[in-house]
C-alpha cells in the first residue's frame, strides 16, 4: 500500500499551482473546541492564533479520528485509522486489574511503523523543507519518517528531567537560560525556521 499512497499524495502535490503555499500545523493535546479567542473564550488568551485564524483558514468541521494522544497523532501523521496502524492507546492497553476488564485488550503498539507514508514524508517529495517540534510520541527520530528538522520530538509523551523549564532532556534542544519556558522556546525555534526558510515551500508540525 505504500507505493499506491505516495503516488497519490505525490499527484496532489504536483498539481498546477500559482505557489506551494507554506503550512504551519499546531497539534495540541486535551485543548477543548471553546479554548480558544476565535472560538469564543472568555477566559483564555489567544491573541496570535486568533490573527492566525483570521487570516489563514479554519476547518469547522472535522473528526479526530482516536480519541487520545499518540493514536490521534498517527493517524493524522498517516491518515490511517488505528485499526491499520495499531496504535491504539497510550502505552499498553492492558490496564488495571485483568478480573475487573470489561473488554479483552487489544493489540497495541506505540509507534509509527516507517511502512506508513506520513505527512512529513508526503510533503517533503513535493518539494518542501518539513520540521517537526514538540512532542512527537511516535518513534525514536522523525527524521526517518519524513522531517529534515526534529526539535524536541521523541518516543516520550511528556518532559522529563526539568519538566516544563530547562534543563531539558529533548533532542536538539540545548538549554539557553535556566528555568526557561518549554512552550516560549519551541516558538522562538519555530520562529527561527520560518525566518531561515521563508524563500522556499515549508511545512512546519508544531506539536504541544
Amino acid at each position: 500500500m505504500r507505493i499506491p499512497s505516495l503516488l497519490f499524495l505525490l499527484s496532489i502535490l504536483s498539481a498546477p499551482l500559482a505557489a506551494k503555499p507554506n503550512v504551519v500545523f499546531f497539534f495540541i493535546d486535551d485543548m477543548g473546541w471553546t479554548d480558544l479567542g476565535y472560538m469564543g473564550s472568555k477566559y483564555y488568551e489567544s491573541p496570535h492564533v486568533d490573527k492566525l485564524a483570521k487570516d489563514g483558514m479554519v476547518f469547522m468541521n472535522a473528526y479526530a479520528a482516536a480519541p487520545n494522544c499518540a493514536p490521534s497523532r498517527a493517524c493524522l501523521m498517516s491518515g490511517q485509522y488505528s485499526p491499520r496502524h495499531g496504535v491504539y492507546t497510550v502505552s499498553s492497553s492492558e490496564r488495571g486489574s485483568a478480573k475487573h476488564r470489561k473488554l479483552i485488550p487489544t493489540k497495541n503498539t506505540t509507534h509509527l511503523a516507517e511502512k506508513f507514508v506520513t505527512m512529513g514524508e508526503a510533503l517533503q517529495a513535493g518539494g518542501y523543507v518539513t520540521a517537526t517540534m514538540g512532542k512527537w510520541h511516535l518513534g525514536d527520530d522523525p527524521t526517518t519518517q519524513g522531517f529534515d528538522v526534529n526539535i524536541a520530538g521523541k518516543s516520550w509523551g511528556s518532559p522529563s528531567g526539568g519538566g516544563y523549564h530547562s534543563p531539558y532532556k529533548y533532542p536538539n534542544l540545548e538549554q539557553k537560560e535556566k528555568g526557561e519556558y518549554l512552550t516560549d522556546r519551541l516558538g522562538e525555534e519555530a520562529c527561527k525556521f520560518i525566518e531561515k526558510n521563508k524563500d522556499k515551500p515549508f511545512f512546519l508540525y508544531l506539536t504541544h
